[in-house]
């Protein structure tokens, strides 16, 4: 387990094996979120450097919102639904 250190001026210092795991360059943003009792820290990355990512993804298993026909229908004001593109 890597251990990090807090500064005074509450800067800290991720460890080297992590930065290298994670790929992680200096200058790099991070997002920051209070969960549970620890800090996570979430690389941003553009949505060029995400496209593919879930390549292979099983989108089968994905449920569609409930209210979505209930909505669509109340919208069209008596008239037939527009068919919903799966």
């Amino acid at each position: 387990m890597a251990l990090a250190t807090i500064s005074s001026r509450f800067q800290v210092v991720i460890p080297r094996d992590v930065r290298d795991q994670l790929g992680l360059a200096a200058g790099q943003k991070l997002q920051a979120f209070a969960f549970e009792n620890r800090i996570e820290f979430i690389p941003v990355r553009s949505a060029c450097a995400m496209r593919g990512f879930l390549k292979g993804i099983d989108t089968t298993t994905i449920g569609r919102e409930g209210d979505r026909h209930t909505r669509q229908r109340r919208d069209n004001r008596g008239r037939a639904p527009a068919p919903v593109r799966e």
